[in-house]
């Protein structure tokens, strides 16, 4: 095998962990591509203080953590990590196989990706099928979905109080959504060669964050919508949103038909 049996990702919230964690789920199921209902992708989270983490016997792990569990020491035997910059690994008794800088990202983009074909010894066909679905991938993740970039979302919100992160559309990471007909990258996505081989084993592969739904090559045309016209904050699901806004409806809905109905029984 080329990989150990797991393959951790490590960073604090909001430094590209979640690109960095959705390029080595692909990455392990282009390398177990006969067996790949053998590999498990997945984000842990320490439910209580002093939690340890347990692999799943006779699979073969992507996890991302933002803290690292108690038994890391353990772990870390069987393990490769994958850190991004501001991560703290002082602590741990692993050296990071390969650390992603926000800076590099910003600049390189999903073309930094190339690292990886020396780490994991990717074919060149290999590579290139990565790259196709992280191209995709990498502009949804910034367009699309409830974790979309707050300049994009105060965009579609019309909000003129936004303060952009961002110096000028001149920016390395300035995600100029609006040059997007978002429908169709989605199209282009979901018909990559990682996305059609492998979706159906791997939530992480089809969707843009554990709390999105499904891509469907017709959710980020839709979610957007709901982001203009319902308001839809940060990293709440869209099927809440739509819920809350049904339950808001029919309640105005029965308040306006209550005065109605008492004239009519008067």
């Amino acid at each position: 095998p080329r990989t150990p049996p797991m393959v951790v990702q490590f960073g604090g919230p909001r430094t590209g962990t979640t690109f960095q964690y959705q390029a080595l789920c692909a990455t392990m199921y282009l390398l177990h591509d006969e067996y790949p209902e053998l590999v498990n992708c997945r984000f842990w989270w320490p439910k209580v203080k002093g939690a340890t983490f347990s692999p799943l016997p006779g699979r073969v792990e992507v996890v991302k953590l933002h803290i690292l569990p108690d038994n890391f020491v353990d772990l870390s035997r069987t393990t490769w990590l994958f850190t991004t910059a501001s991560s703290s690994v002082q602590n741990t008794p692993l050296k990071p196989k390969y650390t992603q800088s926000v800076d590099d990202l910003h600049k390189r983009g999903y073309f930094l990706l190339h690292d990886f074909q020396h780490i994991f010894n990717l074919t060149q066909m290999e590579l290139s099928f990565l790259l196709e679905y992280m191209r995709f991938w990498s502009i949804l993740r910034q367009c699309c979905g409830v974790q979309m970039s707050a300049d994009w979302r105060a965009q579609l919100q019309n909000d003129s109080k936004h303060v952009s992160h961002h110096e000028n559309q001149t920016s390395f990471d300035y995600p100029a959504c609006e040059i997007y007909n978002i429908e169709a990258v989605e199209k282009l996505l979901i018909s990559s060669h990682v996305y059609r081989r492998y979706h159906r084993f791997s939530a992480t592969l089809s969707t843009l964050s554990d709390r999105d739904d499904n891509l469907t090559g017709s959710y980020c045309a839709r979610t957007n919508t709901l982001v203009r016209t319902l308001r839809a904050p940060f990293n709440v699901p869209y099927r809440i949103v739509e819920k809350k806004v049904a339950v808001a409806r029919r309640a105005s809905q029965h308040a306006r038909a209550e005065p109605a109905d008492a004239a009519r029984r008067n």
